[in-house]
């Protein structure tokens, strides 16, 4: 048999617990965008931020610059997990969807190794449009302009459409 004293301490874990989780999924209840983000077929995306790897010796860095990087998804389709995408990529790449609890990843895998995630978040910037982070995992040792060759993060947003 517990003790009066467990059993208020496991009571009152119990409640915090609960009045932690009911807000946020209160919270998901109420969100139209994202609904609209799980519902979406198009996605126009824009950066405007871009924070670019490099490596110096054995130190690394990240140097922050403006971007004006456009990608748009299309045939986006989050039951059977694909997407095809338009923008500055270059060759042909696979597409992973994936929308959970509020986000909407897209996933590209590139035959020669690179890999691109972009995440767009049910949170509004401006005018309904939603944050949005681009990541690229692609290296060169030789920079070529207008070309990825470290890492880079981009930050901006996207339009359903």
């Amino acid at each position: 048999m517990e003790s009066p004293a467990i059993s208020s301490i496991l009571f009152f874990r119990l409640a915090a617990g609960a009045m932690v989780l009911l807000p946020l999924s209160v919270f998901a209840q109420f969100n139209p965008l994202q609904d609209q983000l799980e519902a979406a077929t198009r996605l126009e995306c824009r950066f405007s931020a871009l924070g670019s790897a490099a490596w110096e010796a054995d130190t690394a860095d990240i140097e922050v610059s403006e971007s004006s990087l456009e990608v748009v998804f299309f045939e986006i389709d989050t039951e059977e997990g694909s997407a095809e995408v338009e923008g500055d990529f270059g060759g042909v790449s696979y597409i992973v969807v994936r929308y959970s609890q509020g986000y909407l990843h897209l996933m590209q895998m590139f035959r020669a190794g690179p890999l691109y995630v972009t995440s767009v978040i049910a949170q509004e910037t401006t005018d309904g449009k939603m944050m949005a982070v681009h990541n690229r995992v692609e290296y060169s040792s030789i920079a070529l302009p207008g070309f990825t060759s470290t890492p880079e993060s981009y930050i901006g947003e996207c339009a359903v459409s």
